[in-house]
């Protein structure tokens, strides 16, 4: 929760922040994780957000449920999950892979993909390799997580 508020305060302090476009009945964000090498037991899941708040969940590995679940989440999830898109500055957000400064990253680290669509045609992927440098990433991928109630398993 605390990461959301955070969120919220960054955008109201944002005067440059600009709202995002008005969802269409195409509109969706998908967050997947995984991707971890030997060394580790990442959580593994692939989930899928509408703007009315529907999901389809699907658990691989390494998260307290396994295999597909849908269903209804909190009044408000769509619109905190466009704050931390505006707050993390998703439309200038690039692979840390790609730019200058991104190396070197952590061989092995589980990724992040994450991707939202306004509509059909307007789309954005950011791949996301979690041994990477990308303040922007970590914390839009922590407040989706928070948002989108991802159950994922204590392996320790």
């Amino acid at each position: 929760m605390k990461n959301v508020l955070v969120l919220f305060a960054a955008l109201v302090v944002s005067g440059c922040a600009t709202a995002p476009p008005p969802p269409t009945g195409e509109a969706l964000i998908t967050l997947e994780e995984g991707g971890c090498g030997f060394i580790a037991a990442c959580p593994a899941y692939t989930i899928s957000m509408k703007p009315d708040g529907g999901y389809r969940y699907e658990g691989f590995r390494n998260v307290t449920l396994i295999g597909v679940r849908e269903g209804q989440l909190p009044t408000g999830s769509w619109e905190g999950a466009e704050a931390a898109f505006v707050a993390a500055d998703w439309k200038n957000m690039e692979d840390p892979t790609t730019r200058e400064s991104g190396y070197p990253c952590m061989p092995d680290s589980p990724f992040a993909r994450i991707t939202r669509r306004v509509r059909v045609g307007e789309e954005k992927v950011f791949d996301y390799n979690l041994g990477c440098d990308s303040k922007s990433g970590s914390v839009l991928l922590g407040a989706l997580r928070e948002i989108l109630q991802i159950p994922i398993a204590s392996t320790q």
